[in-house]
């Protein structure tokens, strides 16, 4: 059920430099980091509800895949067992793609929307800061990527950017 929770992670540090409009992408992922495991609360809450739904629509789905294809296989003859059998693996395979195709994306989309509600207004917290940085080499490498952007940024006299 958690998988739900951790699939978009990337998707909503985008979404979330692409709100900021903050010119150092690094520093903008990094806070966006930081505030996803600071909402671990509310998108734990909606990865749940979405793997409820999910279980939900993959069976509904493959029902009424099933529906025509049982029948078509209610018609064959007893002696083609494989063909019935090929006909319900199809249902399966057809349900499964459903859910791929229509409930994924908004699975995404209310995990992206989710996370910018739940972050809306916090501010980096150094102490989810500072527990990221201890289990986390590719964290430490962002704020690195960050901290050399801004800088940079500096050095050429630029503004520090602003969130």
């Amino acid at each position: 059920m958690v998988d739900f929770s951790l699939t978009y992670i990337d998707e909503s540090v985008l979404a979330y430099t692409f709100k900021t409009k903050n010119d150092n992408v690094f520093d903008a992922a990094k806070t966006a980091i930081i505030l996803y495991c600071q909402s671990w609360k509310g998108i734990l809450k909606n990865a749940v509800a979405l793997a409820l739904l999910s279980y939900a629509f993959v069976v509904v789905a493959v029902i009424v895949f099933l529906i025509p294809l049982g029948a078509i296989a209610w018609a064959l003859p007893a002696s083609w067992g494989t063909v019935k059998f090929v006909l319900f693996i199809v249902a399966l395979f057809l349900g499964l793609s459903l859910k791929w195709v229509l409930f994924d994306p908004i699975a995404c989309a209310s995990t992206i929307l989710t996370f910018l509600n739940e972050s809306e207004g916090q501010t980096a917290d150094p102490e989810w800061e500072a527990k990221l940085d201890k289990v986390s080499d590719k964290f430490r490498e962002l704020k690195d990527k960050a901290a050399e952007k801004l800088a940079g940024a500096t050095a050429k006299g630029a503004e520090p950017p602003v969130e």
